[in-house]
């Protein structure tokens, strides 16, 4: 393999990092890829975009843990503000403004500004994909179009819940989020309406809070219940949408959260227990029967029916004290009584 350049050296020990996210293991991972970004950062002058894009992709990638990129991001945002070097945290004495790639303030500017139209140019992709006609095609071309298309629905969700979750951090604008939401709701595609469900999840409290925009958010969430309404809809879509109105009529407040009854457990399912006959009395004419087969059966009554006779309790001892011998080899047939020489 040839010698990879010192950026794909750097961004591919943040992929590295990236990768490796949890809720225990964030303050670390954070003090990781600062060390990686700020001791490279001057000398790599395009390392800052080259950041900014591995965290998108990789956010984008793992949809489940995009709460905790977007908290990444705030964190990064705050070590690259002209703050954190005044108040001497995380200070280095290489990180003072100068040449390649200027002061801290330009950095969180460019971070800033690269994430942000990389998150609305796949926002814009998602809003004019056509799904393929595959109908015309073979049945290879047709799964792998299959999959194609599973894996933009996969990426365009999590890009929108990302763009939640910068917003509920102050990362994203109010007018941005609007904007957003008002053309997904132009769009009666069954994808963009469930992206938009996920995204009003996240972030509705916020949007709702604000008195100001509360008619434009009544809008929304009347258009929402007309859709959930709707028979053109998809099931899954509707419901989807009716969960949302449902949390915004509780003030935002999930079930868990509010302290509802959750659902009884299923029961465990057991064996039937066999019916045993069970007789009042003594009188009854089958407690003789019942009674005279228990005594058959136990070991008392077995011996009592069939008495060993004499010399057989020594030959049983014999047997017991004697082990046969160990079985002759398959070759040597003769010691078999029917071996004919």
């Amino acid at each position: 393999k040839g010698a990879r350049a010192p950026m794909d050296m750097v961004l591919h020990k943040i992929r590295g990092i990236l990768n490796k996210i949890a809720p225990d293991k964030l303050p670390v991972l954070l003090d990781q890829l600062w060390g990686e970004i700020e001791g490279n950062c001057h000398e790599i002058p395009d390392l800052i975009p080259g950041v900014a894009g591995v965290v998108f992709e990789v956010t984008l990638g793992q949809p489940n843990y995009c709460n905790l990129y977007a908290d990444m991001c705030v964190s990064l945002c705050k070590r690259f503000s002209p703050e954190a070097s005044h108040s001497g945290e995380h200070q280095d004495p290489s990180s003072a403004p100068a040449e390649n790639g200027g002061g801290r303030s330009e950095m969180l500017g460019r971070f800033r500004k690269i994430l942000l139209e990389k998150c609305h140019c796949r926002f814009e992709e998602g809003m004019s994909h056509v799904p393929p006609n595959t109908s015309e095609m073979s049945e290879e071309e047709r799964e792998r179009a299959t999959i194609e298309e599973q894996r933009f629905r996969q990426r365009t969700l999590a890009n929108v819940q990302f763009m939640a979750e910068l917003y509920k951090r102050d990362l994203l604008n109010e007018d941005v989020m609007h904007h957003a939401v008002q053309q997904m709701l132009k769009s009666k595609r069954s994808v963009i309406l469930e992206a938009l469900a996920a995204m009003l999840t996240i972030m509705g409290k916020k949007l709702d809070s604000n008195p100001t925009r509360s008619g434009d958010c009544n809008k929304y969430f009347e258009e929402l219940k007309q859709l959930a309404e709707t028979e053109d809809t998809e099931t899954r879509t509707r419901f989807l949408l009716d969960n949302v109105v449902e949390l915004r009529k509780r003030q935002w407040v999930r079930r868990v959260e509010v302290g509802e009854a959750s659902p009884p457990a299923w029961p465990e399912r057991r064996a039937p227990r066999r019916p045993v006959p069970r007789f009042a009395s003594s009188s009854h004419p089958l407690a003789r029967v019942v009674q005279s087969v228990v005594a058959l059966t136990s070991p008392a009554g077995v011996a009592q029916a069939h008495p060993r006779g004499e010399g057989e309790e020594e030959l049983l001892a014999l047997r017991d004290a004697a082990p046969y011998p160990p079985p002759s080899k398959r070759s040597d047939r003769s010691s078999l009584p029917f071996h004919r020489k």
